[in-house]
């Protein structure tokens, strides 16, 4: 699925120019549409608005467009399962977090690749996913949470499970809509000076914004190498 995100938005660059990685594209008149089962410890007791449509009055015979529905209807249409409320239970769940928690960036990336694994290729692939997670030997402790997930996905590919291009494009994807700071080039863990944490539904609902924009051709996903 992800392929086909990729080649919609290919042709949409031909015509427009390449975006930049963290914009929208903005060229006039070219419209784009971590748990290994253990979880953090410790807790703490979106998207922009769409431009306003220019009314062209009640004799033009051409009513306004409401570009905040355009943009639900389509993901609804396409992903009906693309729901900020659903992702939001879905990846609390799964790291076992509760309103008020905090979430690592590492452990969000983890919670976001398995609601993507499970919704565009299938229970079966999540729960495998899940399983190789567990037996991936970690070589940084300070990276652990972000080894087994990338380590996963490799698994993913070694066993023909998914692509390389599936699985780079998904790890793309779940790096950057997981970035809690500024720090754009790493994920931060839950300790340490490299810590980048936030309140776990925070952190979901901003992450859910940006795999929304990207899925619906508004912003480039871009892989990253495992």
């Amino acid at each position: 699925m992800l392929e086909r995100f990729l080649k919609k938005q290919s042709e949409a660059e031909v015509r427009c120019g390449n975006a930049s990685e963290d914009k929208p594209l903005e060229k006039p008149g070219c419209e784009h549409s971590s748990t290994d089962g253990v979880g953090d410890s410790g807790s703490d007791p979106s998207a922009g608005e769409p431009a306003p449509v220019e009314n062209t009055g009640a004799n033009s015979g051409s009513p306004a467009v409401d570009t905040q529905s355009s943009e639900v209807e389509t993901s609804q249409q396409e992903y009906p399962w693309l729901e900020k409320s659903s992702c939001r239970t879905f990846v609390a769940d799964l790291l076992g977090k509760k309103k008020g928690d905090l979430v690592s960036e590492e452990r969000l990336q983890h919670g976001l690749v398995a609601f993507l694994l499970k919704h565009m290729h299938g229970d079966d692939v999540l729960a495998a996913y899940l399983e190789m997670r567990k037996g991936v030997r970690v070589t940084d402790q300070t990276n652990r949470v972000e080894e087994k997930t990338s380590g996963a996905l490799k698994e993913l590919v070694r066993t023909g499970t998914l692509t390389q291009e599936q699985a780079e494009n998904i790890n793309g994807l779940t790096f950057r809509a997981a970035q809690l700071d500024d720090r754009g080039k790493k994920l931060g863990g839950r300790l340490g000076t490299d810590a980048a944490v936030d309140k776990v539904f925070k952190a979901i609902n901003k992450a859910f914004d940006h795999i929304f924009t990207a899925l619906n051709g508004a912003t480039p996903i871009k892989g990253r190498a495992l």
